[in-house]
């Protein structure tokens, strides 16, 4: 794992670990209720900015041999806000696509998912070739498409919250 790459021990992986269910549970909460209030394209935007940002600190903490309890923070704040971002996307995707094709493109959404996973399994494999610490090479590899990402759907995505599915594709 990367806590271990980056030395810590088998105890304080278990403290830092320890603070993701509760984070997840609150993060996950404060979404759901948020998303209906003011729309689901500003809570991608900003779970996608905690989840890179989270991500690089996290890393950045356990690199340096910070507190468990704040390697740990960081973990709970980017892995939740990451399945958020994923979750909400699916979200967006179902409330554009008119009901003749949802199920196709929530489809293709999954395989293009999938298609990421496939090239995420790969990380593991190349990092240790390029660099030292397996973070490292997750951080180059993850964060920019994420934020090329967050800023295409910045720019051209619209939003979908309050969209009356019977009329898409009218």
């Amino acid at each position: 794992s990367i806590m271990t790459n980056f030395g810590m021990t088998t105890e304080a992986v278990t403290v830092a670990l320890l603070l993701y269910p509760f984070m997840n549970m609150f993060i996950t909460w404060i979404a759901g209720f948020v998303s209906d209030k003011v729309g689901r394209k500003p809570i991608i935007v900003t779970a996608g900015i905690l989840a890179v940002g989270g991500f690089v600190c996290f890393n950045v903490s356990a690199f340096l041999g910070a507190s468990p309890y704040l390697v740990g923070f960081f973990y709970g704040l980017y892995l939740p806000c990451w399945w958020q971002v994923l979750d909400f996307v699916g979200m967006m995707v179902a409330e554009s696509t008119p009901t003749y094709n949802r199920a196709s493109m929530i489809g293709a959404v999954g395989l293009l998912r999938l298609i990421g996973q496939a090239l995420g399994m790969l990380i593991p494999v190349i990092a240790p070739l390029l660099f030292k610490q397996i973070g490292f090479g997750y951080m180059v590899s993850v964060v920019p498409p994420v934020a090329i990402g967050l800023v295409l759907l910045t720019w051209k995505v619209k939003d979908t919250n309050g969209v009356d599915l019977n009329t898409i594709g009218d």
